[in-house]
């Protein structure tokens, strides 16, 4: 039975999910195995279930270890997403889940709502309402996939923000975007330095860069001192990893910034 408090989602007049109290003894497990994007997930996802044609009960489309858990607790109702009788089926049920847990990388959100749109001929506006996503933040993500497969490696090994990724997306040549990607991973660069060397590198694709920068292939630095900061906390961190114990102190001093990094002799020697 649902109680009265519930949020509805509609699609053209047509109810796409609702978040309602169910009763637990109501739901019935599924019927198919899981399978698509974020299937493999080993994590507690949020009690997910489909309406039937018999009223008042419920087929568990995600959530298992949750309805476990509470059926192991007693407690006898629950929150859930409930997906109306027949809007959602088969695959494209399991893929418009795992895309509205909010636990998947971005790449892959992306990947599956293009999956969406080209397999199942969604529009973004339904894939948007069907997800509770806004159209706009839908269109972002899909933009991302204008990144190469090697690109898209670095920003993950990396780990790397969207924003990051999004920045990339200014740039047209391939070299570009992996020379400033594996410089964003291996200095920690913030989101703000890595559109610093954006706007430089698209600067010299337009040849608006002074005689003698447009033809160069590694980008100046030495105007932002911020880069060589976060290059040397980059290098602190991978020695804090590795277990060498090394003290990185910043003072701004007005007129300079004062970096000092102290390794005991004793640490170096043993790291060698």
């Amino acid at each position: 039975m649902l109680r009265s408090e519930e949020k509805m989602v509609f699609l053209n007049g047509v109810p796409c999910k609702q978040v309602c109290w169910i009763d637990v003894s109501a739901i019935l497990p599924r019927t198919q195995p899981r399978h698509g994007v974020g299937a493999a997930s080993g994590d507690e996802q949020p009690l997910t279930v489909r309406a039937t044609a018999q009223d008042g009960v419920y087929e568990l489309i995600a959530g298992e270890r949750t309805l476990r858990a509470l059926r192991r607790a007693g407690i006898t109702q629950a929150e859930a997403i409930v997906m109306p009788e027949g809007i959602h089926e088969g695959e494209l049920g399991e893929l418009i889940v795992s895309l509205a847990s909010g636990r998947l990388h971005y790449f892959e959100e992306a990947e599956g709502y293009a999956r969406a749109i080209r397999e199942f001929k969604l529009s973004q506006e339904e894939l948007a309402a069907r997800v509770g996503r806004s159209q706009s933040s839908i269109a972002n993500k899909l933009r991302l996939l204008r990144l190469e497969e090697p690109v898209r490696e670095v920003l993950r090994s990396g780990r790397l923000g969207e924003r990051h990724a999004r920045a990339l997306l200014r740039l047209t040549s391939l070299q570009d975007r992996l020379q400033i990607a594996r410089q964003a991973a291996e200095c920690v660069l913030s989101v703000r330095d890595t559109e610093v060397l954006v706007e430089r590198a698209v600067q010299r694709e337009r040849g608006a860069l002074p005689a003698g920068q447009g033809g160069r292939k590694v980008i100046p630095l030495v105007r932002d001192h911020r880069l060589y900061l976060n290059a040397i906390r980059g290098i602190v961190s991978q020695m804090k990893a590795s277990g060498v114990q090394v003290d990185c102190t910043l003072r701004d001093l007005g007129d300079r910034v004062e970096m000092q990094v102290t390794v005991p002799r004793r640490r170096l020697e043993a790291a060698d």
